[in-house]
């Protein structure tokens, strides 16, 4: 699903304002459609990504960070996969 989320991103991404965010989720265990689609596509796009602790309450706890990113998987969390990453246009 890795090109299909890709171009997913490439869609929508010119429709987010200069500074507003663009946060990609998926319900995805695979690096290949989580951190690996957004570091491809993000180099000269324009946006930054914001690391996702800074988005949410400080009550969140700090194992659900994996960098930047949010990554919460059955094994350790006792729910469904799911990933996000939030970015921030700067141009």
């Amino acid at each position: 699903m890795a090109n299909l989320q890709r171009k997913i991103i490439e869609t929508y991404a010119p429709m987010v304002r200069p500074g507003g965010r663009l946060v990609y989720a998926t319900c995805s265990l695979f690096a290949q459609e989580n951190a690996e689609v957004v570091e491809a596509w993000i180099v000269g796009s324009g946006f930054e990504i914001v690391p996702a602790s800074e988005c949410l309450p400080e009550s969140v706890p700090d194992d659900v960070f994996d960098g930047p990113y949010l990554s919460i998987t059955p094994e350790q969390h006792g729910t469904d996969g799911f990933f996000a990453a939030v970015m921030v246009r700067t141009g």
